[in-house]
């Protein structure tokens, strides 16, 4: 389990440590970060095949690999997506003033908590989409909005 947040791997990680993390059946994803475009990786040698999708968006590699290889503190850190997915949230950022009570808010978003500038609503089973659109239909102003990873929430 992590400690905080995952972290995208540094750019400048060796290609020939990625594959090294390519142990399980399926496809690696590996999260790296100032990376421009999807790469994908093929390593097929003394009978055993082995994937690696390298990309800059977390949410586009969990969609198309079992695994993810991410960072904690230094360390790279094998996880299976399923693990990652559970920890999304949807964080939506609004006037406090518009920000419902706890109970009509839980009662709109369940497992919503609150925070200093708004609230987050785990995305275990809804999309996106449809909590900010019944913000909307329920007059609760969204300034911004976006997914993050909260591993501590999860546990």
């Amino acid at each position: 389990m992590l400690s905080g947040p995952p972290l995208p791997l540094p750019r400048d990680i060796p290609l020939h440590q990625l594959l090294a993390c390519a142990r399980h059946p399926g496809t690696l994803g590996a999260w790296v970060c100032g990376s421009v475009r999807t790469l994908h990786v093929y390593e097929a040698r003394r009978q055993v095949a082995r994937r690696l999708l390298i990309a800059p968006d977390l949410g586009h590699l969990l969609s198309r690999c079992e695994w993810i290889v991410l960072r904690e503190g230094d360390h790279a850190l094998v996880l299976e997506a399923s693990a990652v997915i559970q920890w999304r949230s949807l964080q939506v950022v609004t006037a406090t003033p518009f920000l419902p009570c706890p109970e009509r808010l839980n009662q709109l978003f369940p497992g919503a908590e609150v925070e200093a500038a708004g609230f987050l609503v785990p995305l275990s089973n809804r999309a996106p989409e449809l909590i900010l659109s019944d913000c909307v239909r329920n007059g609760i102003p969204v300034r911004k909005s976006q997914i993050v990873y909260s591993p501590s929430r999860r546990s």
